[in-house]
């Protein structure tokens, strides 16, 4: 029971606690409205209030994980220094409207003495009236009246406020106030009149027509500058291509000759060379002990020459300090560490018109010599494709006429006749040769 009483009184306490934190949260935004001098109705405020503690309520959040993150269970002087610097609230701009809202407590207290003596005062003032003037009206009427709300007890509204329009905003005024008879045209009984304003408008819609044809024009002209740029640089590139060919032609033949002349000499200079091999090598044994003794003489008169090896210094360091001039000037050259200049995040200068013209058109020509490229690729692998097609078809006639069996009949006729007159001269010859043969007694006999 102890425990539940507990409870009970811990969450009575909460909620007594909630509604003093709710009623001084309204107090104060109504006091900051009052101090910017904006008068609102009750739900415009019901909706800021509750735009105010959404705001606050994360707020709190973003303070809780600015906490969390360094490990704290309360909050420090630094988490709610990121908070402001996060949201971009200045300190100071609280501090004066604290000190404007401490100033408008002390007026409104003076308004409230103000008011219930005012009061007090009129109180007497009808009393005292009373019975002589009543037809007079207050002073403070008109303050009161609204005449929008009369008139439209009288005269209802015809047209409704629609449900995109919030609640809290005012209606609309009387109908009368904003709404108009219709007027309408009058009709054109003049022919003259009557033929000009159709004239004006058929020349409007010409007009109109033209625009589209020229922007049509200027899309197709467009598209044509762009395709015969593509097609120069196209044929650049062929032309390019060939004399590439051309020049690794010559190199081949070069090489070809050169390799044809040096070969003899080669072949010819390789049998003396194992001829004189073994002279080499016999005179090399007599030569070293000629050359140690000279070397023995010359190290003994050796001089350093100081200019010579200052001039290859010279040489080296104008070499190098070379090299570093041409890898300068092509960075200086190269369009993309011109861009960071101006467009990098590194970025030195603002980039002026000249600049923008500068890039656009190096954008163009870079796109337009991609283009270009690819296209080439693309005709230049058609073209190889239809190369291995018509080698391929070649191969395959070729194949196709070596293994058909031809059968010419009108050589075989031929052979044929041929044969049959053979064997008929062959038989008349075994006839005719016994007779040719023969003795003279035989034949006269035969006779």
């Amino acid at each position: 029971m102890s425990n539940v009483q507990e409870l009970t009184f811990s969450q009575t306490l909460q909620s007594q606690q909630s509604l003093q934190a709710n009623v001084l949260f309204t107090e104060a935004i109504a006091v900051i409205l009052k101090n910017k001098e904006l008068h609102v109705s009750q739900g415009f405020f019901e909706q800021i209030l509750d735009l105010a503690s959404l705001y606050i309520d994360e707020l709190l959040v973003q303070l809780l994980d600015h906490a969390t993150i360094q490990r704290r269970r309360k909050p420090a002087l630094s988490d709610l220094k990121m908070l402001l610097e996060f949201n971009r609230i200045n300190p100071t701009d609280l501090f004066d409207e604290l000190v404007a809202s401490k100033s408008i407590n002390k007026a409104r207290d003076n308004t409230k003495s103000n008011r219930s003596q005012k009061e007090a005062n009129k109180h007497m003032h009808e009393e005292s009236m009373n019975g002589e003037n009543d037809d007079i009206e207050p002073l403070s009427l008109p303050f009161f009246q609204n005449e929008q709300y009369a008139i439209s007890k009288l005269v209802p509204n015809m047209t409704k406020k629609p449900s995109y329009i919030p609640s809290f905003l005012p209606d609309f005024p009387p109908d009368y106030t904003y709404q108009s008879s219709a007027t309408y045209t009058k009709p054109l009984s003049d022919m003259k009149e009557l033929r000009i304003r159709l004239v004006e408008e058929s020349r409007l819609t010409e007009k109109s027509l033209y625009k589209l044809i020229e922007n049509d024009e200027v899309e197709q002209m467009s598209k044509r500058n762009f395709e015969q740029e593509i097609q120069k640089l196209m044929d650049q590139q062929a032309t390019t291509v060939a004399k590439k060919d051309v020049d690794d032609g010559k190199k081949q033949r070069e090489e070809t000759l050169l390799k044809q002349e040096t070969g003899g000499d080669i072949e010819l200079s390789s049998t003396s060379v194992n001829g004189e091999h073994h002279n080499e090598h016999h005179n090399e044994h007599q030569n070293e002990h000629q050359n140690e003794n000279e070397i023995d003489v010359e190290h003994s008169d050796f001089k350093f020459d100081f200019i010579k090896y200052a001039q290859l210094r010279k040489s080296i360091l104008e070499k190098r300090q070379k090299k570093l001039e041409e890898k300068r000037q092509l960075r200086e050259q190269n369009i993309f560490i011109k861009a960071e200049r101006y467009y990098g995040p590194y970025a030195i200068e603002k980039p002026t018109r000249e600049t923008n013209l500068l890039f656009k058109h190096e954008l163009e020509t870079s796109f337009k010599k991609v283009v270009a490229s690819l296209r080439f690729d693309e005709r230049m692998r058609e073209e190889e494709s239809k190369k291995l097609l018509e080698l391929k078809e070649k191969q395959e006639r070729e194949a196709r006429e070596q293994n058909e069996i031809k059968f010419d009949f009108s050589t075989r006729r031929n052979h044929d006749a041929f044969d049959s007159d053979s064997d008929s001269d062959d038989d008349s010859a075994l006839f005719d040769h016994p007779m040719e043969e023969a003795s003279p007694s035989q034949q006269d006999l035969v006779a």
